[in-house]
């Protein structure tokens, strides 16, 4: 079993809700930040969620399969 991981503490978004918006096409940090709200607040999960995207953005094939750290 995967365990869950917190990207944005403020909002409650973990790393498997941002892959299940890039499953569903969000190719761009703004597009995870307009359906999500990851990084409104604090800012402090910004350059993860944007490194996130952005991995998936190459690997779009098999997005779940990137960012496991």
């Amino acid at each position: 079993m995967r365990s869950i991981m917190y990207v944005c503490i403020c909002h409650r978004i973990s790393d498997t809700r941002l892959r299940e918006e890039v499953e569903c096409g969000a190719r761009r940090f703004e597009d995870l930040q307009a359906r999500t709200g990851v990084g409104t607040c604090c800012g402090a999960c910004e350059p993860f969620a944007r490194e996130f995207v952005e991995k998936c953005g190459r690997h779009s094939a098999s997005p779940l399969a990137v960012v496991t750290a």
